[in-house]
């Protein structure tokens, strides 16, 4: 039986990467005290907000289409509200979070607000899935679809 020996360097290789792990779990903290506050409008944040998913589209087009159908506006005080349909896209803008604010704070030059994620499932959509719901909305917009379905003898 052969004992495989491991280096030294490739054990303080190992424990360097774990404590990198480790640390990348731990969240970062800005003191915003010092920082500016430079004054920001809606079209600002927006811009900022838009700005940032246009950048992770390539690397992630899911979070890309949150970011881009759930933007934030400007509530009270220091705070910037964002409105989404479920708690996975709650999660996802909450995982990348520190980027994403981050990222708008730099661009706003204001490092003196925070984001507040509220789910309202009543905003959601409707989302036709299967052929006949698919079908049913198309009707509701057009009803002169039935009577082309009925002439042309089509199922449904």
């Amino acid at each position: 039986m052969k004992i495989k020996r491991v280096s030294s360097a490739a054990r303080i290789t190992k424990i360097a990467s774990l404590t990198d792990l480790l640390k990348e779990d731990v969240p970062e903290v800005v003191i915003t005290g010092d920082m500016p506050k430079d004054y920001f409008s809606q079209e600002n944040l927006t811009e900022a907000w838009m700005d940032f998913a246009y950048s992770i589209k390539k690397v992630d087009l899911d979070f890309f289409s949150t970011l881009s159908s759930f933007l934030p506006h400007l509530g009270v005080e220091n705070d910037v509200k964002i409105v989404v349909h479920n708690s996975t896209q709650s999660a996802d803008i909450t995982k990348m979070k520190k980027d994403l604010l981050g990222h708008i704070r730099k661009a706003l030059n204001n490092y003196d607000f925070d984001f507040i994620i509220d789910v309202n499932k009543a905003e959601a959509k409707d989302i036709a899935v299967t052929p006949q719901e698919k079908y049913n909305k198309l009707k509701e917009k057009n009803p002169l679809l039935d009577d082309l379905r009925k002439k042309l003898d089509l199922g449904f």
